[in-house]
């Protein structure tokens, strides 16, 4: 699947799509951490 042209179709939403899940993960990270801390 990525070996073909290094996927060409799904660069871009599988970027988007990656992007979007760091986010929420560091977001989930971030809210835990402080909630730990008070």
């Amino acid at each position: 699947m990525l070996v073909n042209g290094g996927g060409l179709g799904l660069s871009p939403f599988l970027e988007v799509l990656c992007s979007q899940m760091f986010e929420i993960v560091t977001e989930r990270i971030l809210t835990t951490k402080t909630k730990l801390m008070t």
